[in-house]
């Protein structure tokens, strides 16, 4: 019996170090999904301020009104981002020409719409980034433990599968 205490204890050993390893890298995907999770919450920021300026501003016109309305009715985010760059592009199209630059007021809303846009262009990199580390992060060896114990890290890998 004594033979077999020393290979015992490095079996249970590995075991444990095999398993803290493991407990590692699915708390390391789930850090990486909730830094995901922070930056598209910047992002809706970005994009609800844009809506609300656009709504108190009395110079949108109806077809601002219905880009609005589409990025409003948006289910997935995917979607969400779809109406968004819709609305930004009829705001830089549509809405720059009709501001005059000689009135403060107007230049002022016009300042603040703009800066609601750049905003949301700088939190779009930070999402891009850190969408890139956490699909890089899956497609490691510790990924691949963590889609094997975690169902959120397995759907987001399949996600980025199917895209």
């Amino acid at each position: 019996m004594k033979k077999l205490a020393l290979p015992i204890a490095i079996v249970a050993m590995m075991l444990l170090i095999g398993a803290a390893y493991t407990w590692d890298s699915v708390r390391a995907a789930s850090a990486a999904r909730h830094r995901v999770d922070l930056a598209d919450q910047e992002l809706q920021k970005q994009e609800q301020r844009l809506v609300k300026l656009l709504s108190e501003n009395p110079k949108t016109n109806a077809d601002m009104q219905t880009v609005m309305a589409e990025y409003k009715n948006a289910g997935s985010a995917d979607v969400r981002r779809h109406a968004y760059e819709q609305l930004a592009s009829a705001v830089k199209t549509s809405m720059s020409t009709k501001f005059d630059p000689t009135n403060p007021a107007e230049r002022s809303m016009m300042d603040n719409i703009l800066g609601a846009i750049n905003r949301h262009e700088v939190a779009q990199k930070m999402y891009e980034e850190e969408s890139a580390a956490y699909q890089a992060f899956l497609a490691s060896f510790r990924g691949s433990l963590s889609k094997t114990f975690s169902s959120s890290a397995r759907r987001d890998s399949k996600a980025a599968d199917d895209q």
